[in-house]
């Protein structure tokens, strides 16, 4: 009898080790799957700030998200790394994992200070605008405007007649450089929208998963509401 329920016991305790390894892989999947969601959503946020004329809001959280995570891949690859050769060879492996996440970041915010250089002026001057950017980038475009106007007043402004020392205007003409809402942009439809005005008085049909080139300035809802991506 002792021996019939120390089986029984045994079988019981496997079972129950079973289902928590079970568990614990698909709370790791939960957490491959997740991190895969955000490395994509990178991707696209990086994708539209390539291919659009005007600065997106900064996905503030997102890159926190994949920061946090870094730190921990970068601790398990210490981890590894003092283990045998397979817990080395994984440790490889994370690494690999590490720096490609690591480019898409660099490569979404080398994007972003590429435009707030040369729109500036532009950015600052409007709150709207102004509030797109992270407290980092603000300081940056700042630093870099005060840099730019103590620049061209040194070199060039100062000896020029009074009506024409301004940085931003020269006589009546605007001189801050604004981007090309009206440039032609690929843009990916995520969900059918039906007719939709493209231009004055000129509309078209929008199906999913169709891929057109149009102009920036009317899609400009439809990726702000994620029904459109640009491609």
């Amino acid at each position: 009898l002792k021996s019939k329920e120390y089986s029984s016991v045994s079988s019981v305790l496997t079972i129950m080790d079973r289902r928590e390894d079970q568990t614990a892989l698909h709370e790791d999947d939960m957490d491959y799957v997740d991190e895969e969601d955000d490395i994509d959503e990178l991707k696209q946020h990086w994708v539209n700030e390539v291919c659009s004329p005007e600065l997106f809001v900064y996905q503030k959280l997102l890159v926190e998200r994949l920061r946090e995570k870094l730190e921990k891949q970068e601790d398990l690859i210490e981890e590894e790394r003092q283990g045998d050769a397979t817990a080395v060879w994984r440790a490889g492996l994370y690494e690999l994992e590490t720096d490609r996440v690591n480019y898409l970041l660099r490569g979404y915010h080398r994007v972003r200070l590429a435009k707030i250089e040369k729109y500036v002026m532009y950015i600052l001057k409007s709150p709207s605008i102004r509030a797109r950017l992270s407290e980092e980038e603000f300081q940056y475009a700042q630093g870099y405007c005060d840099i730019l106007e103590d620049l061209f007043q040194s070199a060039l402004l100062r000896h020029l007649p009074e009506p024409y020392r301004s940085l931003d205007k020269q006589g009546n003409v605007n001189m801050i450089p604004e981007p090309d809402l009206e440039k032609y942009v690929f843009c990916r439809v995520l969900k059918d929208v039906g007719e939709y005005e493209v231009g004055p008085d000129k509309y078209m049909p929008l199906e999913k998963g169709h891929i057109y080139l149009l102009p920036y300035n009317p899609i400009r809802r439809l990726l702000s509401e994620y029904e459109a991506e640009l491609c």
